[in-house]
Protein backbone atom coordinates (compact mmCIF):
# COMPACT_ATOMS: atom_id res chain seq x y z
CA UNK A 1 0.00 0.00 0.00
CA UNK A 2 2.79 2.49 0.28
CA UNK A 3 4.03 2.34 -3.31
CA UNK A 4 0.40 2.53 -4.13
CA UNK A 5 0.36 6.13 -1.82
CA UNK A 6 3.23 7.26 -4.05
CA UNK A 7 0.89 8.11 -6.64
CA UNK A 8 -2.58 8.25 -5.63
CA UNK A 9 -4.08 10.66 -3.59
CA UNK A 10 -5.41 8.29 -0.96
CA UNK A 11 -9.21 9.18 0.63
CA UNK A 12 -9.76 6.55 2.94
CA UNK A 13 -13.40 6.78 2.88
CA UNK A 14 -13.32 6.61 -1.09
CA UNK A 15 -11.59 3.77 -1.18
CA UNK A 16 -14.32 1.96 1.05
CA UNK A 17 -16.73 3.05 -1.13
CA UNK A 18 -14.84 1.33 -4.06
CA UNK A 19 -14.29 -1.55 -1.93
CA UNK A 20 -18.19 -1.85 -1.32
CA UNK A 21 -19.18 -1.10 -4.53
CA UNK A 22 -16.99 -4.37 -6.02
CA UNK A 23 -18.42 -6.47 -3.62
CA UNK A 24 -22.12 -5.65 -4.50
CA UNK A 25 -21.45 -5.79 -8.17
CA UNK A 26 -19.19 -9.16 -7.82
CA UNK A 27 -22.38 -10.83 -5.14
CA UNK A 28 -24.98 -9.15 -7.62
CA UNK A 29 -23.64 -10.37 -11.13
CA UNK A 30 -21.87 -13.61 -10.41
CA UNK A 31 -22.40 -14.85 -6.34
CA UNK A 32 -21.16 -14.19 -3.02
CA UNK A 33 -18.06 -16.38 -3.28
CA UNK A 34 -16.64 -13.83 -6.11
CA UNK A 35 -17.02 -11.58 -2.96
CA UNK A 36 -15.06 -13.51 -1.09
CA UNK A 37 -12.55 -14.28 -3.46
CA UNK A 38 -11.89 -10.76 -4.05
CA UNK A 39 -11.97 -10.32 -0.65
CA UNK A 40 -9.33 -12.41 0.56
CA UNK A 41 -6.86 -11.02 -2.42
CA UNK A 42 -7.01 -7.52 -0.86
CA UNK A 43 -6.98 -8.70 2.24
CA UNK A 44 -2.96 -10.42 1.24
CA UNK A 45 -2.33 -7.97 -0.51
CA UNK A 46 -2.69 -5.59 2.83
CA UNK A 47 -1.77 -7.93 5.60
CA UNK A 48 1.84 -7.02 5.51
CA UNK A 49 2.42 -3.18 5.21
CA UNK A 50 -1.99 -1.92 6.12
CA UNK A 51 -3.11 -4.22 8.53
CA UNK A 52 -5.27 -0.97 9.60
CA UNK A 53 -7.01 -1.16 6.22
CA UNK A 54 -8.23 -4.39 6.48
CA UNK A 55 -11.48 -2.99 7.22
CA UNK A 56 -11.14 -2.56 3.37
CA UNK A 57 -11.55 -6.10 2.75
CA UNK A 58 -13.83 -6.63 5.02
CA UNK A 59 -16.22 -3.84 4.09
CA UNK A 60 -16.19 -5.79 0.23
CA UNK A 61 -17.48 -8.89 1.66
CA UNK A 62 -19.64 -7.72 3.96
CA UNK A 63 -21.76 -5.13 1.61
CA UNK A 64 -21.45 -8.25 -0.83
CA UNK A 65 -22.75 -10.27 1.72
CA UNK A 66 -25.73 -7.86 2.31
CA UNK A 67 -26.60 -7.64 -1.23
CA UNK A 68 -26.72 -11.49 -1.94
CA UNK A 69 -28.98 -11.34 1.50
CA UNK A 70 -31.60 -8.97 0.32
CA UNK A 71 -32.03 -9.87 -3.65
CA UNK A 72 -32.46 -13.51 -2.07
CA UNK A 73 -34.66 -12.53 0.82
CA UNK A 74 -36.57 -10.28 -1.47
CA UNK A 75 -37.09 -13.01 -4.42
CA UNK A 76 -38.10 -16.00 -2.10
CA UNK A 77 -40.49 -13.75 -0.20
CA UNK A 78 -42.18 -12.88 -4.10
CA UNK A 79 -42.09 -16.81 -4.58
CA UNK A 80 -43.81 -17.47 -0.98
CA UNK A 81 -46.73 -14.54 -1.47
CA UNK A 82 -49.71 -15.55 -2.02
CA UNK A 83 -51.26 -13.93 -4.50
CA UNK A 84 -55.35 -13.66 -4.66
CA UNK A 85 -57.79 -11.15 -3.86
CA UNK A 86 -57.02 -9.00 -0.23
CA UNK A 87 -58.96 -6.19 1.73
CA UNK A 88 -55.73 -3.56 1.77
CA UNK A 89 -55.66 -0.10 4.09
CA UNK A 90 -52.57 2.16 3.85
CA UNK A 91 -52.27 5.70 3.52
CA UNK A 92 -51.69 7.59 -0.18
CA UNK A 93 -48.11 8.88 0.11
CA UNK A 94 -47.70 9.88 -3.90
CA UNK A 95 -49.27 11.98 -6.47
CA UNK A 96 -51.76 10.23 -8.05
CA UNK A 97 -51.50 9.96 -11.69
CA UNK A 98 -54.80 10.17 -12.81
CA UNK A 99 -57.22 10.77 -16.64
CA UNK A 100 -60.95 10.51 -14.76
CA UNK A 101 -61.00 6.55 -16.13
CA UNK A 102 -58.21 5.16 -14.37
CA UNK A 103 -55.31 6.05 -11.58
CA UNK A 104 -52.44 5.32 -10.40
CA UNK A 105 -50.61 6.24 -6.55
CA UNK A 106 -48.87 4.12 -4.05
CA UNK A 107 -49.73 3.57 0.06
CA UNK A 108 -47.54 3.14 2.69
CA UNK A 109 -48.50 1.81 6.52
CA UNK A 110 -49.88 -1.27 4.27
CA UNK A 111 -51.97 -4.18 5.53
CA UNK A 112 -53.56 -7.07 3.79
CA UNK A 113 -56.49 -8.82 5.47
CA UNK A 114 -55.72 -6.66 8.65
CA UNK A 115 -51.97 -8.06 9.05
CA UNK A 116 -49.39 -5.31 8.86
CA UNK A 117 -46.72 -5.39 5.35
CA UNK A 118 -43.35 -3.75 5.11
CA UNK A 119 -43.19 -1.12 2.63
CA UNK A 120 -45.52 0.07 -0.24
CA UNK A 121 -47.64 -1.08 -2.41
CA UNK A 122 -48.14 0.24 -5.91
CA UNK A 123 -52.32 0.38 -6.48
CA UNK A 124 -53.99 0.74 -10.53
CA UNK A 125 -57.31 1.92 -10.12
CA UNK A 126 -59.80 1.06 -12.62
CA UNK A 127 -61.74 3.73 -12.04
CA UNK A 128 -61.95 7.80 -11.07
CA UNK A 129 -61.02 9.12 -7.16
CA UNK A 130 -61.75 12.04 -5.23
CA UNK A 131 -58.66 10.67 -2.91
CA UNK A 132 -55.23 12.49 -2.38
CA UNK A 133 -52.30 12.37 -0.74
CA UNK A 134 -52.46 11.63 2.98
CA UNK A 135 -55.60 9.82 2.53
CA UNK A 136 -55.93 6.72 4.39
CA UNK A 137 -57.97 4.51 1.83
CA UNK A 138 -59.58 1.06 2.17
CA UNK A 139 -60.00 -1.35 -0.73
CA UNK A 140 -60.06 -4.80 -2.09
CA UNK A 141 -57.81 -6.23 -5.10
CA UNK A 142 -55.73 -8.98 -6.43
CA UNK A 143 -52.18 -8.29 -4.56
CA UNK A 144 -48.90 -9.80 -5.88
CA UNK A 145 -45.32 -9.39 -4.96
CA UNK A 146 -42.59 -7.52 -7.27
CA UNK A 147 -39.31 -9.63 -7.71
CA UNK A 148 -35.82 -8.22 -7.75
CA UNK A 149 -33.37 -7.70 -10.22
CA UNK A 150 -30.27 -5.74 -9.96
CA UNK A 151 -30.17 -5.94 -13.62
CA UNK A 152 -33.46 -4.58 -14.42
CA UNK A 153 -33.45 -0.26 -13.86
CA UNK A 154 -37.35 -0.04 -13.33
CA UNK A 155 -36.65 -3.36 -10.83
CA UNK A 156 -34.52 -1.71 -8.65
CA UNK A 157 -36.20 1.81 -8.34
CA UNK A 158 -39.45 0.00 -7.43
CA UNK A 159 -37.21 -2.01 -4.56
CA UNK A 160 -35.36 1.30 -3.99
CA UNK A 161 -38.33 2.73 -3.37
CA UNK A 162 -39.86 0.27 -1.27
CA UNK A 163 -42.32 -0.80 -3.51
CA UNK A 164 -42.77 -4.15 -2.78
CA UNK A 165 -46.50 -4.99 -3.81
CA UNK A 166 -48.57 -4.99 -7.21
CA UNK A 167 -52.38 -4.27 -6.02
CA UNK A 168 -55.22 -3.77 -8.80
CA UNK A 169 -58.20 -2.94 -7.83
CA UNK A 170 -61.78 -1.28 -9.31
CA UNK A 171 -62.93 1.14 -6.67
CA UNK A 172 -61.16 2.52 -3.06
CA UNK A 173 -62.87 4.64 -0.06
CA UNK A 174 -61.58 6.83 1.60
CA UNK A 175 -61.85 6.82 5.39
CA UNK A 176 -58.95 9.36 7.13
CA UNK A 177 -57.09 12.41 6.00
CA UNK A 178 -54.71 13.96 6.90
CA UNK A 179 -50.82 13.12 7.69
CA UNK A 180 -47.31 14.44 6.86
CA UNK A 181 -48.32 13.37 3.05
CA UNK A 182 -50.70 15.71 3.19
CA UNK A 183 -47.95 18.85 3.22
CA UNK A 184 -46.99 17.86 -0.31
CA UNK A 185 -50.91 17.48 -1.03
CA UNK A 186 -51.45 21.09 -0.18
CA UNK A 187 -48.32 22.18 -2.08
CA UNK A 188 -49.55 20.34 -4.51
CA UNK A 189 -52.83 22.35 -4.76
CA UNK A 190 -51.31 25.81 -4.61
CA UNK A 191 -49.08 25.04 -7.73
CA UNK A 192 -52.16 23.41 -9.67
CA UNK A 193 -54.29 26.41 -8.89
CA UNK A 194 -51.65 29.44 -9.66
CA UNK A 195 -49.44 27.52 -12.37
CA UNK A 196 -50.96 27.00 -15.93
CA UNK A 197 -51.20 22.93 -16.41
CA UNK A 198 -48.07 22.81 -18.68
CA UNK A 199 -45.94 24.36 -15.39
CA UNK A 200 -47.53 22.59 -12.75
CA UNK A 201 -45.53 19.74 -13.34
CA UNK A 202 -42.43 21.14 -13.45
CA UNK A 203 -43.00 23.27 -10.51
CA UNK A 204 -43.88 19.99 -8.60
CA UNK A 205 -40.77 18.09 -9.93
CA UNK A 206 -38.51 20.75 -9.45
CA UNK A 207 -40.02 20.91 -5.39
CA UNK A 208 -40.47 17.20 -4.62
CA UNK A 209 -38.67 15.29 -7.48
CA UNK A 210 -41.62 13.59 -8.85
CA UNK A 211 -42.10 14.24 -12.60
CA UNK A 212 -44.96 11.55 -13.16
CA UNK A 213 -47.21 15.06 -13.61
CA UNK A 214 -45.19 16.92 -16.32
CA UNK A 215 -46.80 16.35 -19.71
CA UNK A 216 -44.75 13.78 -21.91
CA UNK A 217 -43.99 16.42 -24.43
CA UNK A 218 -42.74 18.57 -21.82
CA UNK A 219 -40.73 15.97 -20.16
CA UNK A 220 -39.27 14.98 -23.83
CA UNK A 221 -37.89 18.30 -24.24
CA UNK A 222 -35.77 18.69 -20.77
CA UNK A 223 -34.61 15.22 -21.61
CA UNK A 224 -33.65 15.73 -24.90
CA UNK A 225 -31.98 18.97 -23.64
CA UNK A 226 -29.85 17.41 -20.96
CA UNK A 227 -31.07 19.31 -18.20
CA UNK A 228 -33.75 16.10 -17.11
CA UNK A 229 -31.55 16.23 -13.96
CA UNK A 230 -32.99 19.02 -12.47
CA UNK A 231 -36.02 17.03 -11.65
CA UNK A 232 -33.98 14.61 -9.58
CA UNK A 233 -33.93 16.33 -6.00
CA UNK A 234 -29.92 15.85 -5.42
CA UNK A 235 -27.33 17.96 -4.16
CA UNK A 236 -28.43 21.14 -6.81
CA UNK A 237 -31.86 21.22 -5.12
CA UNK A 238 -30.02 20.62 -1.81
CA UNK A 239 -27.85 22.81 -1.74
CA UNK A 240 -29.83 25.58 -2.67
CA UNK A 241 -32.30 24.85 -0.11
CA UNK A 242 -29.52 24.43 2.84
CA UNK A 243 -28.25 28.23 1.39
CA UNK A 244 -31.91 29.62 1.77
CA UNK A 245 -32.35 28.43 5.05
CA UNK A 246 -28.23 29.57 6.29
CA UNK A 247 -29.54 32.84 4.73
CA UNK A 248 -32.68 33.58 6.88
CA UNK A 249 -30.84 32.56 9.81
CA UNK A 250 -27.59 34.47 9.58
CA UNK A 251 -30.19 37.40 9.22
CA UNK A 252 -31.27 36.41 12.60
CA UNK A 253 -28.06 36.80 14.11
CA UNK A 254 -28.16 32.93 14.98
CA UNK A 255 -24.62 31.62 16.34
CA UNK A 256 -22.90 28.86 13.89
CA UNK A 257 -23.65 26.10 15.87
CA UNK A 258 -27.18 26.46 16.39
CA UNK A 259 -27.87 27.83 12.55
CA UNK A 260 -26.44 24.48 10.77
CA UNK A 261 -28.30 22.03 13.19
CA UNK A 262 -31.39 24.01 11.98
CA UNK A 263 -30.64 24.31 8.59
CA UNK A 264 -29.33 20.21 8.88
CA UNK A 265 -33.27 19.44 10.69
CA UNK A 266 -34.82 21.09 8.27
CA UNK A 267 -33.36 19.77 5.48
CA UNK A 268 -33.83 16.32 7.08
CA UNK A 269 -37.33 17.01 7.40
CA UNK A 270 -37.04 18.16 2.91
CA UNK A 271 -35.71 14.77 2.38
CA UNK A 272 -38.64 13.40 4.18
CA UNK A 273 -40.70 14.80 1.61
CA UNK A 274 -38.78 13.69 -0.83
CA UNK A 275 -39.18 10.23 -0.08
CA UNK A 276 -35.19 9.90 0.96
CA UNK A 277 -33.90 9.24 -2.60
CA UNK A 278 -30.58 7.52 -2.62
CA UNK A 279 -29.05 11.10 -4.25
CA UNK A 280 -30.91 13.38 -1.44
CA UNK A 281 -29.42 10.91 1.34
CA UNK A 282 -25.81 11.36 -0.45
CA UNK A 283 -26.13 14.93 -0.66
CA UNK A 284 -27.71 15.65 2.92
CA UNK A 285 -24.57 13.47 4.51
CA UNK A 286 -22.05 15.62 2.37
CA UNK A 287 -23.75 18.72 3.69
CA UNK A 288 -23.55 17.28 7.27
CA UNK A 289 -20.35 16.66 6.94
CA UNK A 290 -19.20 20.22 5.98
CA UNK A 291 -21.24 21.66 8.92
CA UNK A 292 -19.65 20.18 11.01
CA UNK A 293 -16.30 20.06 9.77
CA UNK A 294 -16.84 24.66 9.66
CA UNK A 295 -18.22 23.71 13.56
CA UNK A 296 -14.83 22.26 14.45
CA UNK A 297 -12.95 24.08 12.54
CA UNK A 298 -11.60 21.35 10.62
CA UNK A 299 -10.67 21.23 7.28
CA UNK A 300 -13.26 19.56 4.24
CA UNK A 301 -12.33 17.40 2.03
CA UNK A 302 -15.04 17.21 -0.43
CA UNK A 303 -13.54 13.72 -1.72
CA UNK A 304 -13.27 11.88 1.33
CA UNK A 305 -17.29 13.30 2.40
CA UNK A 306 -18.53 11.81 -1.30
CA UNK A 307 -16.82 8.27 -0.23
CA UNK A 308 -17.70 7.98 2.74
CA UNK A 309 -21.68 9.35 1.70
CA UNK A 310 -21.34 6.04 -0.69
CA UNK A 311 -20.43 3.82 1.92
CA UNK A 312 -23.04 5.03 4.25
CA UNK A 313 -25.75 4.58 1.44
CA UNK A 314 -23.98 0.69 0.66
CA UNK A 315 -24.82 0.25 4.60
CA UNK A 316 -28.36 1.35 4.03
CA UNK A 317 -29.30 -0.33 1.09
CA UNK A 318 -26.57 -1.95 -1.00
CA UNK A 319 -28.88 -1.82 -4.27
CA UNK A 320 -28.94 1.58 -4.15
CA UNK A 321 -25.84 1.39 -6.15
CA UNK A 322 -27.81 0.44 -9.12
CA UNK A 323 -30.22 3.28 -8.61
CA UNK A 324 -29.65 5.55 -11.86
CA UNK A 325 -30.75 8.51 -9.90
CA UNK A 326 -28.02 7.94 -6.98
CA UNK A 327 -25.20 7.20 -10.02
CA UNK A 328 -25.46 10.33 -11.73
CA UNK A 329 -25.47 12.12 -8.81
CA UNK A 330 -22.41 10.51 -7.18
CA UNK A 331 -20.39 10.38 -10.54
CA UNK A 332 -21.46 14.45 -11.36
CA UNK A 333 -20.17 15.77 -8.07
CA UNK A 334 -16.99 13.31 -8.50
CA UNK A 335 -16.47 15.15 -11.62
CA UNK A 336 -17.39 18.75 -10.16
CA UNK A 337 -14.99 18.26 -7.30
CA UNK A 338 -11.84 16.47 -9.80
CA UNK A 339 -12.41 18.97 -12.79
CA UNK A 340 -13.85 22.09 -12.09
CA UNK A 341 -10.99 23.98 -10.75
CA UNK A 342 -9.40 22.83 -14.28
CA UNK A 343 -12.44 24.78 -16.09
CA UNK A 344 -12.16 27.73 -13.63
CA UNK A 345 -8.86 28.76 -14.35
CA UNK A 346 -9.13 30.13 -17.87
CA UNK A 347 -11.64 33.15 -16.31
CA UNK A 348 -10.07 35.54 -14.38
CA UNK A 349 -13.94 36.20 -12.94
CA UNK A 350 -16.53 34.16 -12.02
CA UNK A 351 -19.79 34.78 -11.93
CA UNK A 352 -23.33 32.28 -12.42
CA UNK A 353 -22.81 31.88 -15.96
CA UNK A 354 -19.61 30.69 -15.87
CA UNK A 355 -19.93 28.50 -13.21
CA UNK A 356 -22.83 26.89 -14.73
CA UNK A 357 -20.73 26.61 -17.67
CA UNK A 358 -17.58 24.91 -15.76
CA UNK A 359 -19.85 22.86 -13.49
CA UNK A 360 -21.70 21.47 -16.61
CA UNK A 361 -18.72 20.39 -18.16
CA UNK A 362 -17.30 18.69 -15.31
CA UNK A 363 -20.07 16.99 -14.20
CA UNK A 364 -21.11 15.78 -17.44
CA UNK A 365 -17.57 14.32 -17.55
CA UNK A 366 -17.76 12.19 -14.63
CA UNK A 367 -21.55 11.09 -16.45
CA UNK A 368 -20.26 10.62 -19.55
CA UNK A 369 -20.71 6.68 -19.49
CA UNK A 370 -23.62 6.58 -17.93
CA UNK A 371 -25.66 8.89 -19.73
CA UNK A 372 -24.09 6.88 -23.00
CA UNK A 373 -25.19 3.49 -21.63
CA UNK A 374 -28.56 4.62 -19.77
CA UNK A 375 -29.60 7.38 -22.25
CA UNK A 376 -30.76 7.33 -26.26
CA UNK A 377 -26.52 9.24 -26.30
CA UNK A 378 -24.41 12.31 -25.66
CA UNK A 379 -25.37 15.90 -27.07
CA UNK A 380 -23.44 18.76 -26.81
CA UNK A 381 -26.27 21.29 -26.55
CA UNK A 382 -26.84 20.28 -22.73
CA UNK A 383 -24.12 22.32 -22.29
CA UNK A 384 -25.48 25.41 -23.41
CA UNK A 385 -28.65 24.72 -21.72
CA UNK A 386 -27.63 23.98 -18.90
CA UNK A 387 -25.80 27.65 -18.81
CA UNK A 388 -29.47 28.77 -18.63
CA UNK A 389 -31.33 26.80 -16.62
CA UNK A 390 -29.19 26.38 -13.89
CA UNK A 391 -28.75 30.19 -13.07
CA UNK A 392 -32.20 30.17 -13.56
CA UNK A 393 -32.97 27.22 -10.84
CA UNK A 394 -31.01 29.25 -8.73
CA UNK A 395 -33.32 31.80 -8.46
CA UNK A 396 -36.87 30.16 -9.04
CA UNK A 397 -35.84 26.91 -6.38
CA UNK A 398 -35.79 29.62 -3.42
CA UNK A 399 -38.61 31.82 -4.24
CA UNK A 400 -41.06 28.91 -5.07
CA UNK A 401 -40.12 27.45 -1.67
CA UNK A 402 -40.89 30.80 0.32
CA UNK A 403 -43.86 31.32 -1.65
CA UNK A 404 -44.72 27.49 -0.87
CA UNK A 405 -43.77 28.04 2.85
CA UNK A 406 -46.16 31.37 3.18
CA UNK A 407 -49.30 29.68 1.23
CA UNK A 408 -49.08 26.47 3.69
CA UNK A 409 -49.82 29.02 6.69
CA UNK A 410 -51.81 32.07 4.09
CA UNK A 411 -53.60 29.88 1.48
CA UNK A 412 -53.95 32.91 -0.29
CA UNK A 413 -50.37 33.49 -0.66
CA UNK A 414 -50.51 31.37 -3.30
CA UNK A 415 -51.36 33.74 -5.76
CA UNK A 416 -47.68 34.81 -6.15
CA UNK A 417 -46.63 31.98 -8.06
CA UNK A 418 -48.50 33.05 -10.79
CA UNK A 419 -45.29 35.85 -11.23
CA UNK A 420 -43.30 32.78 -11.73
CA UNK A 421 -45.42 31.47 -14.78
CA UNK A 422 -44.44 33.49 -17.62
CA UNK A 423 -41.09 32.55 -16.45
CA UNK A 424 -41.00 29.15 -16.25
CA UNK A 425 -43.51 29.08 -19.76
CA UNK A 426 -40.53 30.51 -21.49
CA UNK A 427 -37.98 28.07 -19.65
CA UNK A 428 -40.27 25.29 -21.30
CA UNK A 429 -40.10 26.75 -24.78
CA UNK A 430 -36.29 27.23 -24.84
CA UNK A 431 -36.30 23.62 -24.05
CA UNK A 432 -38.44 22.80 -26.31
CA UNK A 433 -36.33 24.84 -29.09
CA UNK A 434 -32.93 23.37 -28.12
CA UNK A 435 -34.60 20.04 -28.30
CA UNK A 436 -34.94 20.60 -32.25
CA UNK A 437 -31.77 21.12 -32.38
CA UNK A 438 -30.19 18.54 -30.48
CA UNK A 439 -28.31 15.69 -32.28
CA UNK A 440 -27.34 12.84 -30.42
CA UNK A 441 -23.87 10.74 -30.28
CA UNK A 442 -24.63 7.10 -29.36
CA UNK A 443 -20.72 5.21 -28.70
CA UNK A 444 -21.10 1.76 -28.20
CA UNK A 445 -19.32 0.65 -24.98
CA UNK A 446 -19.20 -2.83 -23.06
CA UNK A 447 -18.90 -2.89 -19.18
CA UNK A 448 -14.92 -2.99 -19.31
CA UNK A 449 -14.58 -0.25 -21.55
CA UNK A 450 -17.41 1.34 -19.10
CA UNK A 451 -14.85 1.00 -15.90
CA UNK A 452 -11.60 1.94 -18.34
CA UNK A 453 -13.53 5.11 -18.81
CA UNK A 454 -13.58 5.85 -14.98
CA UNK A 455 -10.68 4.76 -14.56
CA UNK A 456 -9.07 7.10 -17.17
CA UNK A 457 -10.88 10.20 -15.61
CA UNK A 458 -9.07 9.19 -12.49
CA UNK A 459 -5.85 9.01 -13.85
CA UNK A 460 -6.09 12.50 -15.83
CA UNK A 461 -7.58 13.90 -12.49
CA UNK A 462 -5.51 15.81 -9.39
CA UNK A 463 -6.27 12.83 -7.39
CA UNK A 464 -3.91 10.45 -9.36
CA UNK A 465 -0.14 11.88 -8.36
CA UNK A 466 2.48 10.98 -11.23
CA UNK A 467 5.11 13.14 -13.15
CA UNK A 468 3.99 14.57 -16.13
CA UNK A 469 5.02 12.14 -18.44
CA UNK A 470 4.19 9.10 -16.63
CA UNK A 471 0.97 10.55 -16.32
CA UNK A 472 0.61 10.81 -19.79
CA UNK A 473 1.89 7.57 -20.86
CA UNK A 474 -0.83 6.14 -18.73
CA UNK A 475 -3.46 8.03 -19.37
CA UNK A 476 -2.80 7.20 -23.24
CA UNK A 477 -2.39 3.62 -22.04
CA UNK A 478 -5.95 3.78 -20.54
CA UNK A 479 -7.17 5.38 -23.62
CA UNK A 480 -6.05 3.24 -26.15
CA UNK A 481 -7.79 -0.36 -24.65
CA UNK A 482 -10.69 1.89 -23.87
CA UNK A 483 -10.60 3.44 -27.59
CA UNK A 484 -10.22 -0.48 -28.05
CA UNK A 485 -12.74 -1.74 -26.40
CA UNK A 486 -15.20 0.43 -28.46
CA UNK A 487 -13.96 -0.41 -31.99
CA UNK A 488 -14.86 -4.34 -30.93
CA UNK A 489 -18.17 -3.48 -29.24
CA UNK A 490 -19.03 -1.25 -32.36
CA UNK A 491 -18.20 -3.99 -34.66
CA UNK A 492 -19.74 -6.79 -32.33
CA UNK A 493 -23.51 -4.59 -32.14
CA UNK A 494 -22.97 -3.33 -35.93
CA UNK A 495 -22.73 -7.16 -36.75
Amino acid sequence: MKHIAKFMNLRFFVLLFVCGAAGVIAAAYANIYVAAALALILAAGLFRDKRKWLLLPLFLFCSGLYADVAVKENNSKAVAFREKSYTVTGTIDSLISEDGQRADFTIKNLTLDGIKYKGRARVYLDGATDAKQGDKVVFTGAASMYFLNASVPTSVITYNRRIFYRVDTYEISVIGEGGIAAVRERAENAIKENMSPGNYGVVYALIFGDASAIEAETYGAYRNSGVIHIFSVSGLHMSFFFLLVTSVLSFLKLKKTGKYIIALLLCLAYAYLCDFRPSVIRALIMLAIMSFADILGRKYDSFNALGFSGAAILLINPIYLFDLGFLLSFFAVYGIIAFNKYFERPFKKTNAFTTAFTMSISANIGVFNLLNYYMEGLTLIAYLANIIVVPVIAVLFPVLICVLLISYFIPYAGVLLRALDPVLTAMTSLMGFTEGHTRFLKINMSAIGMLLYLVFIFIISRYYIAERKKKTYTALTVAALLLTDIIYSAIVNGA
